[in-house]
């Protein structure tokens, strides 16, 4: 609520009646300020006992259950039900309950040069409110204005790219967006990505959760997405009677994360086959190794695109192509037209309103702009 209320503020001068604060609107959060305030606010009040230990062991049952865990101080934790949150290694799903890893092999984005804390000059023309992806060469580049600094990003594939390449193409990317002196600062650092799915994300009495289940590619953040999915979905479960139905809650669980995290590649996969572009061996992966009617027909009918799938039309028509839609009164030249007007109205209003640092600075941090 207090996260909207600031929202509401911000648009009570901005006269938008296709505006919709429960639609419309989405939120650059604060990481660490809101995982203090999940933690302080909401978790310890209703319940929640949060303890800091580093789990050196664990014990199983006959049934390759899971009993407990094993802390460094010395402290055993036992559960009825364990979320594996470990991230790539996927300790407990993976290494202990035997899910196999089954990879994305169509995307080949699998590794990352990062240089995190890019210090501001001007914040109030240089912090955005929006995150920027840019094509580039071998992969594609990220820009993300947070608070306090900026992070760039370069993502790519080894297979095509090796490590001090990819580097000296970020700090380049740097030194022509940010200047010369910004560039000499940067230390990138480098990530690697497991991109894939386990075959299962719930076994026995332990379900992956976030990267521990599954990944796609940095594009879009879908790793929140599906972690967030992921949460709510056996939220769902976990109120039903769920020692009735348990073994039908496991299998729709798992049914449901595989199709949605699929579903979600060939979305994005669509960014890079669609795609012109064929100027280097990565591009040119996705045009002599896919084929557009691999992520096309099988989630749009054929060549229509129903209701359920208009992101997917649009994602289409901005690389350039021209798909039918199953409704006569739907004319894709024409919504675009649309769109462009009420952009420009848009933009009319939007300048009335604040900066994003103006606006974070009196609102959220409470310091002078």
């Amino acid at each position: 609520d207090g996260i909207r209320d600031v929202a509401v503020t911000g648009v009570q001068t901005c006269a938008l009646p296709i505006y919709s604060l429960e639609y419309n609107t989405s939120y650059n959060l604060d990481a660490v300020k809101f995982s203090k305030y999940l933690k302080e606010e909401f978790c310890i009040p209703r319940g929640v006992k949060c303890v800091t230990d580093t789990i050196v062991g664990l014990g199983k049952d006959g049934n390759n259950n899971i009993t407990f865990l094993d802390g460094k101080s010395k402290n055993y934790y036992s559960a009825d039900l364990y979320i594996d949150c470990t991230g790539f290694r996927s300790l407990l799903l993976e290494q202990q309950m035997g899910s196999t890893h089954i990879p994305y092999t169509q995307l080949v984005n699998n590794r990352a040069v990062v240089v995190n804390n890019i210090a501001y000059i001007d914040k109030q023309t240089e912090m955005e409110n929006f995150t920027d992806t840019i094509g580039k060469e071998h992969g594609w580049v990220w820009n993300i204005p947070l608070w306090d600094r900026i992070s760039n990003g370069y993502v790519f594939s080894s297979k095509f790219m090796d490590d001090d390449t990819a580097k000296n193409k970020l700090i380049e990317h740097i030194r022509d967006t940010r200047g010369e002196d910004r560039a000499k600062q940067a230390k990138p650092f480098f990530v690697d990505m497991k991109n894939g799915k386990h075959e299962n994300a719930w076994v026995n009495n332990v379900v992956g959760i976030g990267l521990s289940y599954g990944f796609i590619e940095p594009l879009g953040s879908t790793g929140l997405l599906l972690t967030q999915r992921g949460i709510m979905e056996l939220v769902y479960r976990l109120n039903d009677d769920i020692e009735k139905n348990l073994e039908v809650h496991k299998n729709t669980y798992n049914n449901f994360m595989s199709d949605f995290l699929d579903l979600y590649r060939d979305f994005y996969l669509v960014h890079f086959v669609f795609t012109e572009r064929d100027d280097s061996k990565f591009w040119q992966h996705f045009k002599n190794n896919i084929t557009p009617e691999n992520v096309f027909f099988k989630r749009t009918e054929g060549n229509y695109v129903t209701n359920n799938n208009l992101g997917w039309i649009w994602a289409y028509y901005g690389m350039g192509c021209r798909m039918f839609y199953n409704d006569n009164s739907f004319n894709i030249d024409e919504e675009r037209n649309k769109y462009l007007m009420r952009d420009k109205h848009l933009v009319t209003e939007v300048s009335k309103l604040p900066s994003t640092f103006d606006f974070m600075s009196k609102n959220i941090y409470n310091t002078p702009s």
